[in-house]
C-alpha cells in the first residue's frame, strides 16, 4: 500500500507543469528627484519605465526626459536585491512592500547609502495569456541616498518620489516573448536610442 501511494504521488507530480520563469511586470510613471552636492542643488522631473522581476528580486528603472533645445537624455538604474513582503491592511486587502537598502564604504572609504521603497495595494494583474498575479496596479515610489558623484567625485545626496502605473499591454507582450529582465532592458535601451535619447549618468 505504501509503495502504491508513493507511485500515485510521483505520477501526479510528473503531470504537473515544471516551475515557470518569473513573469516581468512593466510600470510607467513620473518621478521627481532633488539632488544636492558639489556646491549646487537641482530638481529634475523624469518620465520613468520600470521593469520588475519580483520573483528574482530585480528591477531596471529607466528615467528619460526631453529637455529644451531638443536635448533628449535617459539613465538606467539597476536594483539587484530588493525584498518583497505583504502587509494586511484590513477589509480583505493586502499591500505589497518592495524595499532595498544598502549602506557601506566604497574603495575610497567614502560613504555609500541608499534605500528604495515601493508600496501599493494588491489586485489581480494579467501578465500573460491566462496568467494573473496578485500585485499592485499602482506603486508609490521613494528613493533616497548619499554617495560620491560618479561625475565629479564630490559627495551628493538625493531624494526621489514618484508613482508608477502597471502597463498591461507591454507586460503581456514581453512575457509572450519570454523575455528575461536583461533582454527587456536591452530592448528598451535600443528603442530609446532609436528615438534620439542619449544615455547619461544621473548622479
Amino acid at each position: 500500500m505504501k509503495i502504491t501511494f508513493f507511485r500515485l504521488i510521483l505520477g501526479l507530480a510528473m503531470l504537473l507543469p515544471p516551475p515557470g520563469r518569473g513573469e516581468l511586470l512593466f510600470y510607467n510613471g513620473i518621478a521627481k528627484t532633488d539632488l544636492a552636492g558639489d556646491q549646487a542643488e537641482a530638481r529634475q522631473t523624469w518620465r520613468v519605465i520600470l521593469i520588475l522581476d519580483h520573483d528574482a528580486g530585480k528591477m531596471a528603472k529607466f528615467n528619460y526626459v526631453a529637455a529644451s533645445g531638443g536635448l533628449k537624455l535617459f539613465t538606467v538604474e539597476g536594483f539587484e536585491a530588493f525584498q518583497t513582503t505583504q502587509v494586511a491592511i484590513g477589509k480583505g486587502k493586502t499591500n505589497s512592500i518592495l524595499i532595498e537598502a544598502e549602506t557601506g564604504l566604497n574603495t575610497n572609504n567614502q560613504l555609500v547609502a541608499q534605500s528604495a521603497f515601493g508600496k501599493g495595494t494588491n489586485t489581480r494583474l494579467t501578465v500573460d495569456t491566462g496568467v494573473t498575479v496578485s500585485f499592485p496596479k499602482t506603486l508609490d515610489w521613494s528613493f533616497n541616498g548619499v554617495s560620491p558623484s560618479l561625475v565629479t567625485g564630490a559627495m551628493a545626496a538625493w531624494q526621489e518620489s514618484g508613482a508608477f502605473v502597471f502597463d498591461g499591454p507591454t507586460t503581456v507582450s514581453s512575457n509572450k516573448q519570454k523575455e528575461t529582465l536583461d533582454q527587456a532592458a536591452s530592448s528598451l535601451r535600443s528603442r530609446l536610442q532609436t528615438l534620439g535619447y542619449r544615455e547619461t549618468i544621473l548622479r
